[in-house]
């Protein structure tokens, strides 16, 4: 089964002879498998050539795992130096980051942020001081401000 067709749970099921029941378990609670199932279903996985898909994944779930981010420019060292600090937290967390740079041009970012919400993003970094944190707090997701009042949202701020 070594094509370019993207591997299904139907195929791994019927390639092990278990139910796709058993195979979704294995990917969202392997610890309810016996060992020796689980090893089936791994040397099936390498077997067949098993690609994760990730928008499979996300529709199941509902989890996105997109963090937005919006910065007001990269010309200053200091946003981008905040902003490779921030996506190198990719391998501690996993998290994907989705970047627009405002320019600090309130209409423009709101803009962005309706983007963003589109993308079921989880959480939104901003770094620009253009749209208030009142109006951020509304967006129902949690929002990280950087260097900027925190009366509605959480804040970081440096000495």
């Amino acid at each position: 089964m070594r094509n370019n067709k993207n591997v299904t749970f139907s195929d791994i099921a019927k390639y092990t002879h278990f139910s796709k029941t058993t195979i979704s378990r294995y990917f969202n609670n392997p610890d309810s498998l016996t060992l020796e199932n689980q090893q089936i279903i791994s040397d099936a996985l390498e077997k067949l050539n098993y690609k994760e898909n990730k928008v499979a994944r996300i529709l199941a779930n509902g989890k996105t795992e997109f963090i937005g981010i919006i910065v007001p420019d990269l010309y200053h060292h200091y946003y981008s130096e905040m902003l490779n600090q921030i996506l190198a937290t990719y391998e501690e967390f996993g998290y994907k980051f989705l970047v627009f740079i405002g320019d600090e041009q309130e209409e423009i970012e709101r803009r962005y942020i309706q983007e963003l919400m589109a993308y079921k993003i989880e959480g939104l970094i901003i770094m620009s001081h253009s749209i208030s944190s009142r109006e951020l707090a509304d967006l129902q997701i949690p929002v990280v401000t950087i260097e900027r009042e925190d009366q509605y949202v959480s804040s970081v701020n440096t000495d």
